[in-house]
């Protein structure tokens, strides 16, 4: 299997680094980068798109389907990493949600701990090995993702790593290092005996 992945584009909320909403849209320039992408891979080999149900991954993907004329399925299972509502709208600068971080941090290890009514790293990572298994489970050739920049980054990590060794930790510290552009595309493939290998990644050389 090959599986292509596609990060959304921006959206007004994101370019002024604030914590976006489930239903935060496509900026203009978000609309045009998503354009682009579509344009460039036309001729793209994906027998299928699934993407995230939140907009702006959903805006994405619509975009991409109609120039290559694929069906969309729609899962959860892509969406971003629910954060506490008491964030969403708030500058990820400002005091209230550094704080609401680091105690969120501090308990961490805690697998039944929650600030409110976020989705905690540990039922996060059990998400995206569901996740992994719902892609490798597929039966088409090619299948295209389009979700966000944390679910990406976490799903290659455990793509390298394996389940046994993605420790909530490992998984966050990963996804610090790779980064993402909007609308960045990255591939990867999947060997016979199920073992996957990073191919390309954060290619946005359509924006360019």
């Amino acid at each position: 299997m090959k599986l292509i992945i596609v990060e959304h584009g921006q959206t007004e909320h994101g370019a002024q680094r604030l914590h976006q909403f489930a239903n935060s849209e496509l900026s203009k320039v978000g609309v045009k980068q998503a354009e682009l992408l579509a344009r460039r891979i036309k001729d793209s080999d994906a027998d299928i798109i699934v993407s995230s149900k939140l907009t702006r991954a959903k805006q994405t993907a619509q975009i991409i389907a109609k120039q290559i004329k694929k069906k969309i399925l729609y899962t959860a299972l892509l969406n971003e990493k629910r954060r506490p509502s008491e964030i969403e709208g708030k500058s990820i600068d400002s005091k209230d949600v550094v704080s609401i971080k680091k105690e969120i941090k501090m308990h961490a290890v805690d697998k039944n701990w929650h600030y409110s009514d976020e989705e905690n790293i540990s039922e996060f990572r059990e998400r995206i090995i569901k996740l992994l298994g719902y892609i490798s489970q597929r039966r088409e050739k090619t299948v295209m993702i389009v979700s966000h920049s944390y679910v990406i980054t976490s799903l290659v990590a455990l793509m390298l790593l394996g389940e046994k060794d993605l420790t909530t930790e490992r998984m966050q510290t990963i996804s610090k290092f790779l980064d993402l552009d909007n609308t960045g595309v990255s591939e990867c493939v999947q060997d016979k005996e199920g073992k996957w290998k990073l191919r390309r990644w954060n290619d946005h050389s359509h924006l360019n």
